[in-house]
């Protein structure tokens, strides 16, 4: 599959990027993301016929998420860039693929938060990054894409 080395480098950046959240208390080195951002712009080359309307429509609206989740403090700096590069990633492989990982993250998230907040009654703020690496990877597995 010409789309595999995203998912492989995704998956060994995301599980680096969740040691790292939980070693240094929630501070990631974000020069990861940069580079996985890089890898999802490339995926570009592999597209025979595409439209550039519907990447830049991509593009304004995941920085427009990107933006949302940092203004507003949602999940931490780190969590928000990489789901940037995983969006886009998605979004330039197959609409689909983004739509279905936008509902696994969703469904993660909420069993993380029904978790965190009713089991253990946590009100502290947890690593989110192993969160990311689940959808990222149930996702990637459903298609088959590793």
């Amino acid at each position: 599959m010409m789309f595999s080395y995203f998912v492989w480098f995704g998956t060994l950046n995301l599980i680096w990027l969740s040691i790292q959240d939980y070693k240094n208390k929630m501070k990631i080195d974000d020069r990861k993301n940069i580079f996985m951002l890089g890898v999802a712009v490339s995926l570009i080359s592999h597209l025979k016929g595409f439209n550039i309307w519907y990447l830049l429509a991509l593009l304004v609206i995941i920085a427009l998420l990107n933006k949302y989740l940092k203004q507003y403090e949602i999940i931490g700096e780190g969590d928000a860039n990489a789901l940037t590069w995983i969006f886009y990633g998605f979004g330039i492989i197959n609409i689909y693929y983004l739509m279905w990982f936008a509902g696994v993250f969703a469904v993660c998230t909420i069993i993380y938060e029904t978790i965190k907040r009713s089991v253990f009654r946590l009100e502290d703020e947890l690593p989110f990054m192993p969160v990311v690496l689940i959808s990222f990877a149930f996702t990637a597995g459903l298609f088959k894409l590793y």
